[in-house]
């Protein structure tokens, strides 16, 4: 639904709101791609808040919220892959993909992706330059990819596997 300034100067005479100027709010047609599948909560929360960042304008916001994305989904695999069950995540995000893929957690173009996402995003915060509506949108893109190849198709492919070995196709 959109709002249009008419629609809003209309709904504040008649609930007997006078003096009120809308110009204030910005009224945005903005599109919130659905997240990838098969994210925790909180990862989720944090990609549609860079999304949403992102629609409204707001590159830079948005780099840094894409970056946080990867930084707390790659946290979050610590704790829960069994290969990783005992070592301490590293501060650096960049560190502890290299860590999983020598763990074998991620293979090395998964593991260059995001150290590609992660500089990127690196960029957004701590470059003087601004950081563009186009940068933005691409590294959206590399995010998505990220947490498809790191949470959806893992969990697909589960599915898919368990439902094979409930079928008796399929022994492990």
């Amino acid at each position: 639904m959109s709002l249009k300034k008419e629609d809003l100067y209309q709904f504040t005479a008649q609930n007997g709101i006078f003096n009120a100027d809308p110009a204030p709010f910005e009224l945005y047609d903005t599109y919130y791609p659905s997240p990838p599948a098969s994210l925790s909560k909180r990862v989720e929360e944090i990609f549609r808040e860079a999304c949403s960042c992102r629609a409204k304008g707001f590159a830079e916001a948005a780099g840094a919220m894409f970056r946080k994305t990867i930084d707390v989904a790659t946290k979050e695999i610590y704790d829960t892959d069994a290969r990783l069950t005992g070592v301490k995540p590293n501060q650096a995000a960049r560190q502890r993909i290299k860590e999983m893929a020598a763990a074998g957690v991620v293979d090395a173009e998964l593991a260059d992706l995001a150290d590609i996402q992660l500089l990127d995003g690196n960029d957004a915060v701590h470059d003087v330059d601004p950081y563009t509506p186009s940068e933005a949108e691409e590294l959206e893109g590399l995010t998505r990819e990220l947490l498809e190849r790191l949470f959806s198709r893992p969990a697909r492919l589960k599915a898919v596997r368990d439902k094979q070995i409930a079928a008796g196709t399929r022994k492990t």
